[in-house]
């Protein structure tokens, strides 16, 4: 059974540092991350990783609304949580 991809991935640093590129590559069609990521990509195993990957990694700033609308979805996923609500 073959799954099928997702169009847009979005990756933050643990999944370059300790991901398996193959796998990955398996997940989705398209693969994204901010600025942030790559500069904590330091760790010179980590860096040759990144720069090998099988699969072009979108890199940009996202844009202020954008930051605010993932922010409150965050903060209501976390209250949630603890307080039963959102």
């Amino acid at each position: 059974m073959t799954k099928e991809k997702i169009a847009n991935l979005v990756l933050d640093s643990g999944a370059i540092i300790k991901g398996e590129p193959s796998r990955l590559y398996s997940l989705a069609e398209t693969f994204h991350t901010v600025p942030g990521v790559v500069a904590e990509v330091r760790d010179e195993r980590a860096r040759a990783r990144l720069d090998a990957l099988p699969f072009a990694l979108n890199v940009r700033t996202p844009s202020t609304e954008s930051m605010a609308a993932v922010s409150a979805v965050g903060l209501c996923s976390e209250h949630s949580r603890v307080m039963n609500s959102c």
